[in-house]
């Protein structure tokens, strides 16, 4: 047996290696400025590649966007299914903490593409969309029924990813098991504050 990398392999790893360069550079870039004001031309000459290079792998930065966040969105709802399948029915917080936590490899990622709106790329949208699907099916399962409103999966969803991006845009400052403690601290203050139904409910 002959060890080592074949022609293609190698010329796969290189592919690899450029497109991972290229979107690094990218995220980079979002760093320091708008995507509206980011050129092809500072994606190439920040990443040192041809122009050339560049257009094999991506038409123009759109295409190079739209690619991020479909990778992104599939490894988040990966995260997401596993995670479902492991929390605990009597406490729909459970294990929140260490999804936070688990998502911060890709916090730079996440950061960037929450600041890019186009016709193609809406990651906030599609990550409640996708968690208004999941928290209705985990209603179903606690309760069994699907009597689930649709606002009540996009009130709970809402906060979930409010306190999300918090954690994610203040990750110095927070941690996992933080952020899950004052997500607890606050819904068990709801029924204090009064939510239970209208006074004349309450009387009946």
């Amino acid at each position: 047996m002959r060890w080592g990398y074949t022609g293609m392999e190698k010329l796969d790893l290189r592919v690899v290696k450029t497109k991972r360069n290229i979107r690094d550079t990218f995220i980079q870039l979002m760093k320091e400025k708008e995507f509206d004001d980011i050129t092809v031309r500072e994606l190439f000459e920040r990443a040192m590649i041809n122009r050339s290079t560049f257009y094999q792998h991506y038409a123009d930065k759109y295409a190079l966007a739209e690619a991020i966040a479909a990778d992104f969105f599939k490894q988040f709802e990966q995260v997401m299914d596993r995670r479902a399948a492991q929390l605990d029915i009597n406490n729909i917080l459970s294990g929140v903490d260490e999804i936070f936590e688990e998502m911060t490899v890709h916090r730079d990622v996440l950061l960037a593409l929450w600041k890019i709106r186009t016709e193609h790329i809406h990651v906030q949208e599609d990550m409640q969309a996708m968690l208004q699907k999941r928290f209705i099916q985990f209603h179903h399962s606690l309760l069994g029924t699907l009597d689930c409103s649709e606002y009540q999966a996009f009130l709970f969803t809402t906060i979930i990813l409010a306190n999300f991006r918090f954690f994610m845009e203040h990750r110095e400052d927070y941690s996992g098991k933080r952020m899950k403690d004052e997500m607890t601290n606050f819904f068990n203050f709801i029924p204090a504050m009064g939510f239970r139904g209208t006074g004349a409910e309450r009387q009946k």
